[in-house]
């Protein structure tokens, strides 16, 4: 196969047909410790275009007029310019630097040396590859931060305002298959506002994705500050100039919004993509206009045909915490549609107290796999409630274990799980995690130990008997100890967790209580991994 691939990464070129991409680390090139890489896109003897990733969060803009490539080696000089983001470099500036590189091409690997004005020659190595063609289905994740332009322009430039762009990227037929595009918030389980394509013209041709995305941004009554309030909704437009190579992307985004204007450098990630079978997959859906004043509920669900469909809930308006969701009468039918009630109790958290209370959903879904689209009938503290539904579904991998048995051990991670005071900004917040360490054998639990994941101490806990159960994907349980420690608050504290099972790692929320009061807290999501022998 090396022999193979090295006369392919000679012909190829020469034949002037196929292009490749290459990829190259620079060690300590941006500093000690802190890599250049670069994504170049190499042509006929040329090197078309690319980008750099290194340092900071930013997508790098290369000058590869200098460069030359004839299928055997890889030579010459490319300007760099780093693009800050808002913490690296310190000053904010960008800095530019020149690069020379000899590589030679070899059973599809680069390797050679690198140069700069003000350093010697070092070692450089990197990689070829073939380009993805355009006709493959390529499913494309971009972060673009300060997407949400108008609430970043009035609080200063912060990636707790970006979106992410996810999409399907490919030609049929001579024509662009981008009709999956989503955007959801960087940070979904809180942010308010919610982001609705209106429309695309993107292309993807010769590994370069370029174009507009136009969306109907809503702030969900969170824009705003220095006495300013801009309209609730607003058209932002995002023209993107992209390039795909390696399995990543780079290149810029423009974001306008009335009269606000801004360019970013972003990077992302892409990789093959098929079309998931809904039976066996992830469903990701936002109910628009679910809770009263026009807010959303987003629902991550796992999707069954066999057993019960199950998952977890976002309110965004409420608070920051995963919420239950009872989707036991949701059905997944065989020609594609998900229809049914589904029931969400909303509870509370330690910033904004009250009584839990439940949001109901009628939903009819059509699933073009892997798009969601579809409208939903509801209530919410008895004001009736209507609207539209998106979202998308995911393959879903299979449990490293359906059944106790076949598993050595179980970590169950409780964020903001144990009382540190009555709020966790107070001292001490940082440590109120915790992690549950769980010994199995024969299906049976035969050691637990409290640990701190901080640091990895073991916290002196006394646990009391404990019960976990799997239904296929899903694993529920409760955990009860008497806290000994003086880290926290002392007691007996009792968590009742669900999960959704991913391959190993463990994905839910909890419900605890001390002393038999419930514990309010920052946000009470559910992490850990199982452990098989």
């Amino acid at each position: 196969m090396k022999v193979f691939a090295s006369l392919m990464a000679l012909l190829l070129p020469a034949l002037g047909f196929a292009q490749q991409d290459a990829v190259i680390r620079l060690p300590d090139a941006l500093g000690p410790d802190r890599d250049l890489t670069l994504h170049l896109r190499l042509g006929d003897r040329s090197v078309v275009g690319g980008f750099g990733t290194g340092l900071n969060a930013r997508s790098h803009t290369l000058d590869t007029g200098g460069l030359r490539f004839d299928g055997a080696r890889l030579a010459g000089d490319v300007r760099v310019t780093v693009n800050p983001d808002p913490w690296l470099p310190a000053d904010g500036n960008p800095i530019e630097i020149s690069v020379g590189l000899d590589l030679s091409a070899t059973h599809g690997e680069l390797a050679g040396i690198w140069s700069a004005p003000d350093r010697p020659p070092a070692p450089a190595a990197g990689r070829l590859q073939a380009a993805a063609p355009d006709d493959a289905m390529l499913r494309v994740g971009i972060r673009i931060p300060g997407a949400l332009r108008r609430v970043y322009a009035m609080r200063g430039p912060s990636y707790r305002y970006a979106l992410d762009m996810d999409l399907r990227a490919g030609l049929r037929d001579g024509t662009a298959d981008l009709s999956r595009i989503t955007l959801e918030s960087s940070v979904p389980d809180y942010r308010r506002y919610t982001a609705r394509v209106q429309s695309s013209d993107l292309r993807l041709r010769d590994g370069r994705l370029a174009g507009a995305v136009t969306a109907l941004i809503d702030h969900g009554g969170q824009a705003g500050g220095r006495g300013v309030r801009p309209p609730r909704e607003e058209l932002h437009a995002f023209d993107l100039d992209l390039w795909l190579i390696g399995g990543r992307i780079g290149g810029t985004c423009r974001i306008r919004v009335a009269d606000a204007e801004a360019v970013e450098h972003v990077v992302g990630v892409f990789a093959p993509d098929g079309r998931p079978d809904p039976g066996a997959s992830f469903a990701w859906l936002r109910l628009h206009h679910a809770i009263q004043d026009r807010h959303s509920i987003r629902l991550e669900l796992s999707l069954n045909r066999d057993r019960r469909i199950h998952g977890f809930a976002w309110v965004p308006s409420e608070n920051h915490q995963p919420h239950s969701v009872d989707a036991s009468r949701l059905r997944l039918t065989s020609d594609g549609r998900l229809a049914g009630p589904v029931r969400v109790t909303v509870v509370p958290d330690v910033y904004r107290r009250g009584e839990p209370f439940t949001v109901d959903a009628e939903l009819d879904v059509a699933i073009d796999s892997p798009d969601i689209r579809g409208a939903f009938t509801g209530e919410d503290r008895g004001v009736a409630t209507r609207g539209e539904v998106t979202g998308e579904i995911r393959a879903r991998p299979h449990p490293v274990a359906r059944d106790l048995r076949d598993l050595s051990g179980c970590v169950l991670g409780l964020g903001y799980s144990l009382v540190t005071g009555d709020r966790p900004r107070q001292a001490g917040a940082a440590d109120n995690h915790a992690e549950i360490h769980l010994d199995l054998r024969e299906g049976e639990v035969i050691g637990a130990r409290l640990i701190r994941p901080s640091d990895g101490t073991e916290l002196q806990a006394e646990f009391e008997p404990v019960s976990l159960a799997f239904d296929g994907d899903r694993l529920t349980g409760t955990v009860t100890f008497q806290f000994q420690d003086q880290t926290a608050r002392p007691g007996r504290y009792q968590f009742r967790i669900e999960a959704t099972v991913e391959e190993n790692r463990l994905r839910g929320y909890w419900r605890g209580e001390l002393e038999g009061a419930p514990i309010l807290t920052r946000s009470s999501k559910l992490s850990g991994r199982l452990i098989a022998p």
